[in-house]
């Protein structure tokens, strides 16, 4: 049976961190950016950086939580047992751990799965509430391209050493 690394999480967690602190910086994109929203810097407010900071980090271990089933295919091996007896189940799980147990536990494929996640859940969020917000196809892709990295290197340390 695989249970959740919850130190790995909270590694994982800190990666949309890191890549925010880059990704909207004046180093990469942070001009463009907030010439897209419509903010300057004077509108972000120090004061309130520490909550936004806790908030997102809160919303990052929420997304490593869920991002874990997404990319170790093992832990839904419980679902397709669980109308079975607790000794069948038992045996089966193990057996099957065994005997597959690290297949597809690899950097490179949790990475793929964080991409694929990034492509088919993020974008249509992203798209559609910039859809409402009447926000150019240029402020999409900045914020799909964030996540798309961060879901990818997410996905691929979960992945490897969940």
């Amino acid at each position: 049976m695989i249970h959740s690394n919850f130190l790995v999480l909270l590694i994982a967690a800190a990666i949309p961190m890191v890549i925010g602190m880059l990704w909207y910086s004046p180093l990469l994109f942070a001009k463009v950016w907030m010439k897209e929203a419509n903010i300057t810097m004077g509108e972000i407010k120090p004061a309130k950086f520490a909550l936004i900071l806790a908030t997102a980090f809160l919303f990052s271990i929420m997304i490593a939580n869920v991002l874990q089933y997404v990319v170790i295919h093992q832990l839904s091996l419980s679902s397709i047992v669980s109308g079975l007896p607790k000794a069948e189940q038992d045996a089966f799980l193990s057996s099957t751990m065994q005997k597959y147990g690290q297949q597809f536990r690899t950097f490179q494929h949790g990475a793929l799965h964080g991409f694929i996640f990034s492509l088919f859940a993020v974008l249509p969020l992203i798209g559609m509430h910039c859809l409402y917000e009447n926000k150019s196809v240029k402020y999409v892709l900045i914020h799909l391209g964030y996540w798309s990295i961060s879901l990818m290197l997410m996905g691929g340390v979960i992945c490897q050493w969940a």
